[in-house]
């Protein structure tokens, strides 16, 4: 979902591994949305000035979301497990090509998770320092939790976007090691 004309204030952050559940944006404020019935599963969590960071907020999100799934669907140990590998990447939110991404990452993966407002700072080690201020930059972060099988599909989606965004190179997150590729 992106933002509406009807509802400025509303925009869903994250879909795909919580489904029906998504963690929707409310003016200053994220909440765990059932998507099929519109009840909330939690309370708001408020996040700016008056509140916590927004990843916290939606950290507290995502936890409601997770709760109510866990209440709706009990354990059947009938069901197979799946051995997942979450993996995510981030890319600066200054580009006007990832409009779109979260949804080809559903298609392609079956689902991902947004965070917005990640702030990354660097400097360029292979310059002088006097040559070399820190750099800031707004992140988005996707994550993809997938079978390690789609591991190099997953790599060259990441590294194709970073390249159609003007960058160099992408972080990708694997198990909480990250690696940096050169696109």
């Amino acid at each position: 979902m992106s933002h509406s004309t009807t509802h400025a204030g509303l925009q869903s952050h994250s879909i795909g591994d919580i489904y029906p559940y998504s963690i929707v944006g409310v003016g200053n404020g994220l909440v765990g949305r059932n998507l099929l019935t519109g009840e909330d599963c939690g309370p708001l969590h408020y996040y700016g000035p008056e509140g916590l960071d927004f990843s916290a907020a939606h950290r507290l999100a995502t936890d409601d979301c997770l709760d109510a799934l866990a209440a709706d669907k009990p354990h059947n140990t009938d069901n197979p497990v799946f051995n997942l590998v979450e993996y995510s990447f981030l890319i600066p939110c200054k580009y006007r090509c990832l409009s779109g991404v979260a949804e080809s990452l559903t298609r392609i993966f079956g689902g991902c998770t947004v965070e917005h407002h990640i702030d990354g700072y660097w400097q360029d080690t292979d310059l002088p320092d006097h040559w070399s201020a820190l750099e800031h930059d707004r992140l988005v972060r996707y994550t993809v939790a997938t079978d390690s099988s789609r591991e190099a599909e997953l790599i060259r989606f990441a590294t194709g976007l970073a390249s159609d965004c003007g960058e160099t190179a992408v972080y990708i997150s694997k198990g909480g090691y990250a690696t940096i590729i050169y696109v």
